[in-house]
């Protein structure tokens, strides 16, 4: 749907003096209006009181000597006075004494009230009816009432000479403010249309580093000037920004790239190397025991009875040694620990696991009461602590590590030490130094899905690895209900 195209700046001038000007010129033409109008029928109310009295007295006569004749004559006067419709003269005793009908053919009315005094029956701008009703007295006793009934249609007529008027006024002044804003539109309009001008070729450009230059003309353009070209450079500085938002971006999918392909010859180097610790351990010791327990089995008259069992102990032990090993394997697959106890249990169970097979001694330290965690923030700070342990082992050449968890009032912190070698910290990639590849970079991944930090020290001492994790944190993974992970339970080795 196209839309309707918005009118220029010199249509919007002339539209905006002409309805100045038309405002203006009805606003004061009615109030002219309504106060000459107002003054009239004020005059015309008094004229009508003062007609009254000197009507009702001249009448005084006929209603004392009671002549109705001269009554009507004196009320036969009132012609002269196109707005008074009819008049009524009252005896002492309310009854009609004398009457004046401006059109014989329309019947005579009554008062509305009964008050002495002046009634105005008002409609639009004040034309209506007037009535007076008045008392007459002679030496204080009352001897009739007079009632003047008048409209006041000649305002009309003052109303059309002014609505001729106030059209004249308006076609002149309408003139003049068309003219005025003819003169004004090249010093109003062309400013602004010459700043669009340069405004669009900016944009059509997209160079931003230029900025407006307008010559003398109004503060608004000055100011719309200014506002523009700090415009300009805010959105130069987001573009400087973006482009190093963009550099950074890129950086780090080279570095996910790099480091997929790393996971990748480390999964498939885990996987050999499992592969070749069930095939020379556990496969091996399962078979001999088959072997041994086959042959018990299948040649028992053969076998003497000392040997027999000789021969099953033998089995039964290389059953139990395999099992061992396959507890081990599932232990740094997956800890049933983390599932069953909490981080606390999987941690330390991780540091009695590794110094049992690597001879480096790990201990652990608890310092305050750690909280239930989300299963998921459990494993992810599980396999940092592990990614960590791991790297000392490899990596440190030590002798002693400790593995350090706290809860403060703002997170948990899961520390790692050791006395080893060191290694460099200035490559945030890990891959510098001894760190074990994309180690440090992986568990930075990581921490960054729940809002958590990693800080390094490292030195020729040794080297000390803190992750701290919000206590509040969230992020979308899947729920413990929802995800694959069950609980495993703990293999135990068989009785004898």
């Amino acid at each position: 749907m196209k839309l309707p195209r918005l009118p220029s700046i010199r249509q919007r001038l002339l539209l905006i003096s002409a309805a100045i000007s038309l405002s203006t010129i009805i606003a004061a033409s009615t109030l002219f209006v309504v106060n000459d109008v107002r003054l009239l029928r004020s005059q015309m109310v008094r004229d009508m009181e003062v007609l009254a009295v000197v009507v009702g007295n001249n009448c005084i006569s006929a209603l004392v000597f009671d002549v109705p004749e001269t009554a009507e004559k004196i009320l036969g006067g009132l012609r002269q006075e196109p707005q008074i419709r009819f008049a009524t003269l009252y005896d002492a005793q309310g009854r009609i004494f004398a009457r004046y009908l401006r059109d014989p053919g329309l019947p005579a009315g009554t008062p509305t009230r009964m008050e002495d005094g002046v009634h105005r029956d008002v409609s639009l701008l004040g034309i209506g009816t007037v009535e007076v009703l008045r008392q007459l007295t002679l030496d204080g006793k009352a001897i009739g009432r007079i009632f003047i009934h008048a409209r006041t249609d000649q305002l009309a007529d003052q109303l059309q000479h002014y609505a001729a008027l106030a059209g004249v006024v308006f076609l002149v002044a309408l003139a003049i403010s068309q003219l005025v804003a003819l003169r004004l539109h090249r010093r109003i309009s062309e400013p602004i249309l010459d700043l669009a001008s340069k405004t669009k070729g900016i944009s059509e450009r997209g160079d931003y580093r230029k900025r407006v230059y307008q010559p003398a003309s109004f503060a608004e353009i000055d100011t719309l000037v200014k506002g523009l070209n700090q415009l300009l450079a805010a959105i130069q500085e987001r573009e400087s920004a973006l482009k190093a938002h963009t550099d950074a971006l890129d950086a780090a999918n080279t570095r996910l790239r790099t480091l997929a392909t790393e996971i990748s010859v480390v999964e498939e180097r885990e996987r050999k190397r499992l592969a070749a610790e069930l095939h020379d351990g556990a496969m091996q010791k399962l078979a001999i025991a088959s072997l041994q327990i086959e042959a018990v089995v299948k040649h028992p008259e053969t076998e003497e009875h000392a040997a027999g069992d000789e021969r099953l102990d033998v089995g039964l032990v290389l059953v139990r040694e395999a099992l061992g090993e396959l507890r081990s394997l599932q232990f740094e697959l997956s800890p049933p620990s983390l599932y069953l106890g909490g981080l606390p249990r999987a941690l330390q169970s991780l540091a009695a696991h590794i110094s049992s097979r690597s001879g480096v001694a790990i201990s652990y330290v608890q310092t305050t009461e750690i909280p239930e965690l989300p299963i998921e923030m459990a494993v992810v700070l599980y396999q940092c602590a592990r990614e960590l342990v791991y790297n000392i082992v490899k990596h440190a050449r030590a002798s002693k590590a400790a593995i350090l968890v706290s809860s403060g009032g703002d997170g948990i912190d899961v520390e790692a030490s050791d006395n080893g070698q060191g290694f460099r910290t200035d490559d945030e990639t890990g891959a510098s130094g001894a760190s074990g590849g994309y180690g440090l970079y992986s568990i930075r991944e990581r921490l960054a899905v729940l809002g958590g930090l990693l800080s390094v020290e490292s030195g020729a001492q040794g080297s000390h690895v803190t992750i701290h994790v919000p206590m509040g944190a969230a992020f979308s993974m899947p729920s413990r209900a929802d995800s694959e992970v069950t609980e495993t339970p703990e293999l135990r080795p068989l009785d004898p």
